[in-house]
């Protein structure tokens, strides 16, 4: 987050609720934080979808397990264009995943934590949208 000093908004996926705590707690009067509850965080407040706008995108935010992720992302997909969302974001995998397809983004950032250090960057201008996948 430090190295990125224009991000206005944190996104995540769920799984280890503490780490929303900790990021409400450092950045929370900085940075917008959106999270949903994942299959491993079961005193999660947070709801397992959520639908969030960023400029003039829809973004359709969730763990992944309730639409089977690691099975098939047909399920996903069509939860996101139903709830008119132009891109989803994802875990449950904790892979990095990204494809652009006629104007619909499906992301998973991947996980900050084990040895995989991934996450990705959204920027979305106007109907633009680029998305970064890095590692730390």
């Amino acid at each position: 987050i430090d190295r990125h000093n224009d991000i206005k908004r944190i996104i995540h996926c769920g799984d280890m609720a503490d780490d929303v705590e900790y990021l409400n707690h450092v950045y929370c009067t900085s940075h917008s934080i959106c999270a949903v509850c994942g299959n491993n965080d079961h005193s999660s407040p947070d709801p397992f979808f959520r639908i969030m706008k960023l400029g003039k995108q829809n973004i359709y935010l969730t763990h992944g397990h309730i639409e089977h992720v690691k099975q098939s992302l047909y399920t996903i997909k069509e939860k996101a264009k139903i709830n008119c969302c132009s891109i989803c974001v994802f875990g449950h995998t904790h892979k990095q995943f990204y494809d652009e397809n006629d104007g619909f983004y499906l992301l998973n950032p991947g996980s900050i934590g084990y040895s995989r250090q991934e996450y990705a960057i959204i920027e979305v201008e106007n109907n633009n949208v680029n998305v970064k996948l890095l590692k730390i």
